[in-house]
């Protein structure tokens, strides 16, 4: 055999890729090359003995065939992406990875996920050893660190995350060109890590926000899978689909994707239960499980709730309560937009205030306004009927935990004299102040969002202009 001439600098490209590899053999792995390269050779049945650089192409590493665009939903993500590499979660990141290698950013497609357990030691001295053997694992490739907050557990906590925070940094500068990390976690928990180190914001060229799917994107996900799988999906049965994910996509800790795959797999496994008559990949409306099917208890063991279960006086109790968030919020110009508040009931709640981040600059007034805003609920229902219920035990309690973050995370009020029971009195006075200001106007909006059902935040904002 004999290479080409314009095949010895795509050999050379070649062999530099086996040996980014974390188990290069040396002379073992250029028999394996040639072997690959060989092979290719022989498909082609030519008579020539002659390796041609798209016979070596060939056995570099190969790209995925479908690209970001296929994938449902990430519209933002998309927009980004098109311009400037950047970060998502794990299937985007394998997409990057093949990206930047295509466009010749990196030498391999590789990408190397890893997790806290992977990088932290529990011994003095170990965390960077161990970091450092990561960095090189995913060497000319991505490293992936999921739940990457989980690195940083608060300022002089003493926990040895902040040497792995320090370890990646440096390697962030010193192999730039070699190496792209992506951070990925919870987007409230991402701020906070970013203010673990002065350095981290620095080296992070993008940021992207990876929003839940809403039921019309599940309900497409679920269509997807089901289709390339060979079924055939009646409409009736879509639309109990999108009934499905409509109820539980606002549920805590919702799985997303890997919940599709559980309506997937139950839809499938009952259709396995009738006969096959015709046809075996008919799927029809009693194939869909039901939602009380689905139904158990939400991951943190809360009750789960369906609009039958709802009395009309627990409606009106409830459309006080959303309608309390919602005044306040509004009054107060929180930096969490009110989007919409509805009293019908889904896999996490009763009813809910959606709001929306309108910014990623937080300062102590805007944490102070979001504070008052959660007592909104609580306080809303004792003006109205003299007490609060049981269904105001979340809101406090994310109260007291934002309430800590500001005195021990983010150093806010007057250091070693505010405490966060300071700041949460201050929230719930402040709330009872303004809603008792705007009882009228109270009654109103809950009276409409009983009839309702919901209301966006454009209309409440109506009804309380007018009223002033």
């Amino acid at each position: 055999m004999k290479l080409a001439k314009n095949a010895y600098e795509v050999m050379a490209e070649r062999i530099a890729l086996a040996k980014t590899e974390e188990n290069f053999g040396n002379a073992r792995t250029i028999s394996n090359i040639y072997q690959q390269v060989k092979a290719v050779w022989l498909e082609q049945e030519r008579e020539d003995r002659t390796i041609e650089a798209s016979d070596i192409q060939a056995t570099m590493p190969i790209l995925l065939h479908d690209n970001l665009n296929d994938m449902i939903g990430l519209e933002d993500v998309k927009r980004e992406f098109t311009g400037n590499p950047g970060t998502g979660k794990t299937t985007v990141a394998k997409k990057i990875a093949d990206c930047l290698y295509h466009i010749g950013v990196l030498k391999t497609n590789k990408l190397v996920v890893a997790e806290r357990k992977d990088l932290v030691s529990s011994h003095v001295g170990e965390t960077a050893l161990k970091t450092n053997k990561i960095i090189q694992k995913a060497m000319n490739g991505v490293l992936f660190i999921d739940e990457a907050y989980s690195l940083y557990r608060g300022k002089n906590s003493g926990d040895f995350g902040e040497e792995a925070i320090a370890t990646l940094i440096t390697a962030m500068e010193e192999y730039k060109g070699k190496l792209v990390v992506i951070f990925a976690g919870y987007q409230d928990e991402m701020r906070l890590f970013q203010s673990a180190n002065p350095g981290i914001s620095s080296r992070i060229g993008f940021t992207f926000h990876f929003p839940d799917y809403s039921p019309e994107e599940l309900t497409m996900i679920f269509c997807s899978k089901m289709t390339k799988n060979g079924f055939l999906i009646e409409k009736s049965a879509l639309k109990q689909i999108y009934k499905i994910m409509e109820y539980f996509s606002t549920m805590d800790n919702f799985g997303n994707g890997r919940f599709v795959d559980k309506v997937i797999d139950m839809t499938v496994n009952n259709r396995s239960l009738r006969s096959y008559r015709r046809r075996y990949n008919d799927i029809k409306m009693r194939d869909i499980p039901e939602i009380k099917d689905l139904i158990r208890v939400s991951p943190d063991r809360r009750r789960l709730w369906t609009d039958e279960e709802q009395s009309d006086e627990l409606r009106r109790r409830i459309a006080v309560h959303e309608a309390g968030h919602a005044i306040v919020s509004i009054l107060l110009d929180s930096h969490r937009k009110i989007t919409t508040v509805s009293i019908n009931a889904d896999a996490g709640s009763m009813g809910k205030a959606i709001m929306e981040n309108t910014g990623d600059s937080i300062t102590e007034s805007m944490i102070k306004a979001n504070l008052a805003t959660l007592f909104g609920g609580r306080n809303a229902e004792r003006i109205v009927f003299g007490e609060h219920s049981t269904g105001c035990v979340a809101d406090y309690k994310e109260a007291k935990q934002l309430a800590s973050r500001m005195v021990n995370d983010l150093a806010m009020g007057e250091i070693g004299v505010s405490s966060e029971t300071d700041f949460l009195v201050e929230a719930d006075r402040k709330a009872t102040e303004i809603l008792s200001a705007h009882k009228e106007e109270l009654m109103k909006i809950a009276e409409l969002l009983f009839e309702k059902g919901t209301l966006t935040g454009k209309e409440i904002r109506g009804l309380l202009l007018y009223s002033e």
